[in-house]
């Protein structure tokens, strides 16, 4: 196993470096991949001091968070770039396993047409771009929609953070929660409802859903009598 880090987030493939070394006493995780942009923005990728022919049967994880919120100051669609040259320099050093950890996956909330307007379904692109890069595996956290694991044919792994978001609300702001508090979330996107049920239930929260701009209030048990 070996992580290669873009310029999302750093330190998060460096963490995630450091507690696969406590798990197995190997130092030798990380790979370094030299990312340089041009003045006119082209993109670079190199991965240097690899015997890769010793790696071929190595399963490489990418790294790349998405965020914007960069160190660099990388636009998403830079970090897109860089991702697609990583995984294609991978590819053409003859690693066939090569899954990406995208926390966050870009454009996939456009993952449909609009009623009586040409558009693309941008999250289906992106899907075909990173298969033809070379990508043959995804580990994501909690997509937009369940369905967009369809525009790939390679293994996706749609994780939840439901749980982690659920422990740090309630250690962050809830002391004492009871099934009979009233707290509630709200959630506007229809696709991420299930997601807010599910979430409003380890921490003991009702929950309100409104579709769209109608504002079709639907009250979750708990809710009904109170006011918005």
């Amino acid at each position: 196993m070996r992580l290669l880090a873009g310029n999302s987030y750093p330190t998060l493939a460096q963490n995630i470096r450091h507690e696969l070394q406590k798990i197995t006493r190997n130092q030798e995780h990380f790979s370094s991949a030299q990312i340089e942009q041009f003045s006119n923005g082209e993109i670079s990728v190199k991965i240097q001091g690899e015997d890769f022919s010793k790696l071929q049967d190595h399963e490489f994880f990418i790294i790349q968070t998405f965020s914007d919120h960069n160190a660099k100051k990388l636009s998403i669609n830079d970090l897109l770039m860089e991702t697609y040259l990583m995984i294609d320099t991978l590819r053409r050093a003859g690693c066939r396993n090569i899954t990406g950890v995208f926390p966050f996956l870009p454009y996939s909330r456009q993952d449909k047409n609009e009623p009586d307007i040409y558009c693309p379904i941008s999250a289906s692109l992106i899907a075909q771009q990173l298969q033809n890069a070379g990508l043959t595996r995804l580990i994501t956290v909690d997509l937009h929609t369940p369905q967009i694991t369809g525009f790939y044919q390679i293994p996706v792994d749609n994780l939840s953070a439901n749980s982690l978001l659920a422990q740090f609300i309630r250690n962050q702001y809830f002391t004492e929660v009871s099934d009979s508090d009233t707290d509630s979330e709200a959630d506007k996107e229809s696709g991420w409802a299930q997601g807010a049920c599910h979430s409003g239930t380890p921490i003991s929260l009702s929950m309100a859903t409104w579709r769209g701009e109608n504002r079709d209030v639907e009250l979750m048990p708990g809710l009904q009598g109170l006011a918005a």
